[in-house]
């Protein structure tokens, strides 16, 4: 009796241990998973393929199936093993999106009728030779893989005895072809610290039209967006948001930090192009103060109303060390050219000319609407030089509207009437200014100003004879804590 009591009980406590194993509430935990995957590989004599890895896309663990029922999204009851397979559409659920390659899954049989197996593939797919865990009878047991998803997001699950099972997800990677996004909202990150060169390294080996080491492209019609955005908080000298190369680049420690820097040593260090009709400038530069406001811009290769500008400055004025000249070809000889160079003076002047001719001693010129509408009123002059011999001419009057020339007799006579610019009348030419202080210590005197402002500039000791910058002159202006800040001095 004893003897059967005793077994009796153990046979009622087992029954009460799988009833409780089967009803137990098991919770959610999270489980380490790779930060990349790639995708199964071909292989042989005649096939190869290589594929790009996948990064993780993490996701708060959720629940997705649960045989037992317990408010999953996914339930279907017991499997019953051997022929029982079973396919779940994973997108929408827990969060996963359309755009999945492989899901980082954690999965767990709770009470085995039998010794067995698990596997699980991505529907369509092969079935694979070797299982995601091995169990016992009775037994609550876990383990996590990465399994590859169909097209349409779903995986097929076989369980090769009778057992209650449950599913959780954790994350997962994304199918980043073009057709299969990653889903709105989502993003991939690279975080890193590598000397010397790039968190991220991307080089293409190929010489066909329109590739490229790194593509950057945004789709979204409406919105301020950027195909390539590059930002960086150092001040140092030469550093860039994104720097081109081409060829072997410029030498470093010359210029203040920068946006965006281009460099060439072969071809051009920056390319802008704007196609017509809808095209407005090849490149744009604007300086904007503390407020937003514009205070200077200037255009590259653009055009307006039919007028088109190499150089176009629509805010602010146009700035020279050298001479402003314009150029035409020789008309019989093609190695030579005509440099003409503009007129310099102190003041923005402006003027008109021309050939007139007295009747009764007097002729009356009258100022041409152009003229009339950009000049001060102020500050009229005119020259006149009579034809045919010494005469004696007068301005009778003179102003915007005309001007009265009087004379002792009839004659012709040429005539040039200056005038300032309005807006300019008090413009001087003598003041502070920065635009010859070096940019940083480093810097050198520019071999391309011409001996005279060469000779100035080491003469008022801004540099050494040498070319280098004279330090004791830059601690004297100010300019050495300047460059300590990080600031470009010609401001």
């Amino acid at each position: 009796m004893k003897g059967r009591t005793k077994r009796g009980a153990i046979v009622l406590s087992l029954s009460m241990l799988a009833t409780w194993v089967l009803a137990e509430d098991i919770p959610l935990k999270n489980w380490a998973a790779p930060v990349w995957w790639s995708p199964t590989r071909g292989h042989g004599l005649t096939t190869l393929s290589e594929t790009n890895p996948l990064s993780f896309i993490a996701l708060s663990p959720c629940r997705i199936l649960d045989t037992r029922g317990n408010g999953a999204p996914i339930q279907g009851g017991r499997f019953t093993g051997g022929s029982d397979v079973r396919s779940y559409t994973l997108p929408g659920i827990c969060g996963l999106p359309s755009s999945i390659a492989a899901v980082s899954l954690n999965f767990t049989v709770v009470g085995p009728d039998s010794a067995g197996f698990m596997v699980a593939w991505a529907t369509g797919a092969p079935v694979p030779p070797v299982s995601i865990m091995n169990f016992v009878a009775s037994q609550v047991l876990a383990n996590a893989a990465i399994v590859p998803t169909s097209s349409s997001g779903s995986i097929t699950v076989n369980v090769s005895t009778a057992t209650d099972l449950l599913m959780d997800v954790n994350g997962y990677f994304p199918n980043t072809t073009t057709m299969n996004p990653l889903a709105a909202g989502e993003f991939f990150g690279i975080v890193g610290s590598v000397a010397g060169g790039g968190t991220i390294a991307a080089t293409n080996g190929s010489n066909l039209t329109a590739s490229s080491g790194v593509s950057g492209t945004e789709t979204a019609t409406t919105g301020t967006t950027y195909g390539v955005l590059g930002k960086i908080s150092s001040t140092t000298l030469d550093s860039a948001g994104v720097r081109g190369v081409e060829g072997a680049g410029s030498a470093a420690g010359m210029f203040a930090a920068s946006a965006l820097r281009g460099e060439s040593s072969d071809g051009l260090g920056t390319l802008g192009i704007s196609i017509q009709p809808n095209g407005v400038a090849g490149a744009a530069g604007v300086l904007l103060n503390s407020s937003g406001s514009t205070i200077a811009e200037g255009r590259l290769g653009f055009s307006t109303l039919g007028t088109n500008y190499g150089v176009y400055a629509n805010t602010g004025n146009i700035g020279a060390t050298g001479t402003k000249q314009f150029i035409v070809p020789h008309p019989s000889d093609p190695s030579m050219v005509i440099r003409y160079v503009s007129l310099e003076g102190p003041e923005a002047g402006t003027y008109f000319r021309g050939r007139a001719k007295l009747e009764g001693r007097t002729t009356v010129i009258d100022v041409p609407e152009s003229f009339r509408l950009v000049t001060e009123e102020d500050g009229l002059s005119v020259q006149v030089t009579p034809l045919g011999g010494p005469a004696s001419l007068w301005i009778q009057e003179i102003g915007l509207d005309r001007i009265v020339i009087r004379g002792q007799r009839d004659l012709e006579f040429f005539y040039t009437v200056n005038g300032v610019r309005k807006g300019y009348g008090g413009f001087e030419p003598l003041s502070q200014g920065s635009e010859f202080v070096p940019e940083s210590p480093s810097s050198r005197l520019p071999e391309g100003l011409n001996p005279e402002t060469k000779r100035r500039l080491i003469a008022n000791g801004t540099y050494n004879p040498d070319g280098t910058v004279n330090m004791e002159t830059a601690e004297r202006m100010g300019w050495t804590k300047i460059w300590a800040a990080g600031s470009p001095v010609s401001r």
